[in-house]
């Protein structure tokens, strides 16, 4: 072995080396008689380089790609003070292994602004050409360093300046957005608040937090603390620069805080001035969007914790917005938690992008299961089966079919409950049907069949084959954005193949998970559909993080609102005319939901009404008030179709909607006598009819069954029946109610 490196050597010697050095003391000098030219024409190209930059504004643009290209310049820059020293060191008795490693570590060195230039050949030294190559790479491997260490710390610096600016700015009285990391979801929130909500006296803070670092980590040196800013990249300081946002950094984010030895979560983390700029402000917005749900609800219990925020705790402020599933764990935090024995509410807001995906659906006139089937305007009526199916059955699966399976609660013409039929597929089928049918005891096998299988099983698309007349709706949400579009693709394909034209519009939605797919996945939406324009199949994308995590869907309380309104026009069609304009709309919710004054005009908690009245435990109690909330929230989401159904939704549908809002005004109080008998009031008892079904369906999803007496504890209500079997009119009129303040509703709207 010594000797093949010995021979090595010496051939590197002879060869290389050798040759290399002999030709660089004989031919460099030859250059000096055209050095001065040479010279002069490289600063003559520096200067008006320079000058080009500074005048179009492009030096920006050329430091900003230097930064962004750091790696690739160092090697290269490396690379030249390796050869440039390998020649500098030549010695002919001096062999290889005696001047590369020397030449490597002159070449390292060279990044910290030090040279090797004393080692370097004498008569190399007094070589202009020599000598300005030396200079050259010695000046790049500084501004090399010099990019990096600022690209490491100047941001830093800035954003620091930035926050003390802030701080001693005048007072404020805007609303402060935190957002604790920067990663997609807070990026898409925030530049939407940024482009559509955001105020003269409104902040925006990012607080980067670094996600290596143990519990101890603001403990770290001030080197330490100075190169953590790195943890940010180039896109992200361009968005938060976009933005104009204040930006502090930390070494964990509020989860890591001991809240019982200190309750100064900011000043545990060195956030003393975001905590001051925060104080300074009327309002106070909290987002935990990260991936890591448990480091969000944690980390958002600790700061309300916070002995500062503690003193701002109101009705409004501060709120708490936390990235988290909403299952059984977590609701206690959406659900119970607003009801704290404390009398502080959480103002906890949980953001499951898997229930926004779903919304998104509701939302959207174009996506409800109403547009998949045909209905009679006269009567309301659908009178085919509607078959769906869910590929993946994951939380956005789960919440799809129990978007599907109350959305799509029509009547036939004999006024029953059209037939629902969901195929749902996945592979871990068995580690979610039993929890499923322990939730959702009087959901049937007929309605919804669970398959574990994947997606190009043989099983799979024996299922597909056998239905593909039959499907209304389909939804894949896989966790894969390739995979997902794949499946689509080929189920679009044989569709065409094989269904019945004359049939219904098949819809094919396609959960987006990732950006970057988006527009990639939206070109193929776009030709596909393109091409089958006329065809009954249509490919649509939903719910991409960019449309998910928006104002509207995250912080405004329009749905909210929309709930409380329509509580306001239903509860008033029950009151006499003298006594429906005695509350405001947000007084009437909080009468109802949440608080009321008794007899001696003292608050008291609706819960503790709830419990007196109904015998029931506090726990039971609020899920009960939770119950009746989310109905609003339903009714309000369920408008568009029942409005479709009614045919109210076209064009000059304006005198039919005159009409119905006249008959409403007709119907006695507990009745569902609309007058005179019409075509006009037949609709209206078959959307009354509809109602109870869709009321139905939301209750079995609840996990309701029927029983003869109405059981909060053991979830059973009488009302689970047939609207033919309920005991009176008076029950029936409930329903009659919703239908009225949706039409009363729509009407309003159109004559503002």
């Amino acid at each position: 072995m010594i000797d093949i490196f010995a021979k090595v050597n010496d051939w590197m010697n002879k060869s290389y080396i050798d040759s290399a050095g002999n030709w660089c003391k004989t031919y460099l000098g030859h250059f000096n008689t055209i050095l001065p030219y040479i010279v002069g024409i490289m600063i003559i190209l520096f200067i008006v380089t320079v000058i080009f930059l500074i005048k179009t504004g492009k030096y920006k643009k050329f430091f900003k790609w230097l930064s962004s290209h750091i790696g690739i310049c160092s090697t290269v820059i490396f690379g030249l003070g390796i050869l440039l020293y390998a020649i500098g060191f030549y010695k002919p008795q001096l062999g290889a292994l005696a001047i590369v490693p020397r030449a490597i570590i002159s070449s390292f060195r060279m990044f910290v602004v030090a040279n090797e230039l004393a080692r370097v050949d004498s008569d190399l030294q007094k070589d202009a050409i020599y000598m300005l190559f030396f200079a050259l790479i010695h000046f790049s491997a500084a501004l090399i360093t010099f990019m990096f260490i600022f690209k490491m710390v100047g941001y830093k610096i800035q954003s620091a300046l930035k926050v003390q600016q802030n701080y001693y700015n005048k007072e404020k009285t805007g609303t402060v957005h935190l957002f604790w990391g920067v990663n997609k979801s807070s990026r898409s929130l925030a530049e939407d608040i940024w482009n559509n909500h955001l105020g003269k006296e409104d902040t925006i803070i990012f607080i980067d937090v670094d996600k290596d670092c143990g519990n101890d980590c603001h403990k770290k040196s001030t080197i330490s603390s100075i190169t953590n800013s790195i943890t940010l990249n180039d896109s992200e300081m361009a968005f938060l620069d976009k933005i104009d946002a204040l930006v502090d950094h930390c070494y964990n984010g509020p989860a890591s805080v001991d809240v019982s030895s200190n309750d100064d979560v900011f000043g545990q983390l060195g956030l003393g001035r975001i905590r001051n700029i925060l104080l300074k402000n009327k309002n106070i917005y909290i987002y935990l969007l990260s991936d890591e749900e448990d480091q969000n609800i944690s980390g958002a219990l600790n700061l309300r914790n916070d002995r500062y925020l503690k003193k701002l705790m109101t009705d409004s402020s501060p709120r708490f917005f936390v990235h988290a599933h909403r299952d059984s764990y977590n609701e206690v935090y959406a659900h119970y938690s607003q009801y704290a024995d404390d009398n502080m509410s959480m103002n906890i807001k949980l953001v499951d992008s898997a229930f926004l995906s779903i919304q998104a659906l509701k939302l959207n006139d174009d996506t409800l299961p109403v547009r998949c089937v045909r209905v009679n305007e006269q009567t309301g009526a659908v009178d085919a089966p509607f078959t769906s199916m869910i590929v993946g059955f994951g939380e956005i699966g789960w919440e799809a079919f129990k978007f599907l399976y109350e959305f799509s609660a029509f009547i036939d013409s004999k006024k029953n409950r059209t037939q629902f039929r969901c195929y749902a597929f996945d592979e871990r089928m068995d580690k979610i049907e039993g929890l499923l049918k322990a939730k959702m005891p009087a959901i049937t096998e007929e309605e919804l069949c669970l398959v574990k299988t994947s997606v190009d099983s043989k099983q799979y698309w024996e299922y597909v084959e056998n239905n593909i007349n039959k499907l209304n709706y389909v939804v894949i949400a896989l966790n894969d954005d390739i995979t997902g579009m794949t499946a689509a693709v080929n189920l679009f394909k044989f569709a065409l193949k094989e269904r019945d034209a004359k049939l219904p519009t098949l819809k094919i939605m396609v959960r987006c998970y990732d950006a970057g797919n988006e527009k990639r996945m939206k070109e193929v939406e776009g030709r596909l559909n393109g091409s089958a324009k006329d065809l009954n199949v249509e490919i649509k994308l939903f719910a991409t993080t960019k449309e998910l995590f928006t104002y509207k869907n995250v912080v405004s309380n329009s749905i909210l609102n929309d709930a409380k309104e329509f509580h306001y026009v239903y509860e008033n069609s029950l009151l006499p005319t003298d006594k429906q304009n005695e509350l405001t709309v947000d007084e009437r919710w909080k009468r109802s939901f949440i608080s009321v004054a008794d007899k001696d005009g003292q608050e008291k908690s609706v819960i503790d009404r709830e419990m007196a009245k109904r015998n029931i435990s506090r726990y039971h109690a609020i899920y009960e008030i939770n119950r009746k909330i989310s109905q609003n929230f339903s009714n309000t989401l369920h408008c568009r179709t029942k409005m479709i159904l009614m045919g109210l939704d076209k064009e000059g549908a304006e005198e039919r909607l005159k009409t119905l809002m006249e008959l409403t005004r007709q119907r006695e109080k507990d009745t569902i006598c609309y007058g005179i008998p019409s075509p006009e009031a037949k609709l209206l008892i078959n959307l009354a009819i509809t109602e109870h079904e869709r009321w139905i369906a939301a209750h079995k999803l609840m996990g309701y069954t029927f029983g003869y007496n109405i059981d909060y504890v053991k979830k059973h209500h009488e009302c689970m029946v047939d609207w033919r079997d309920l005991k009176d009119d008076n029950t029936r009129s409930y329903d009659c109610n919703v239908v009225d303040t949706t039409i009363r509703m729509a009407y309003e709207k159109h004559n503002r």
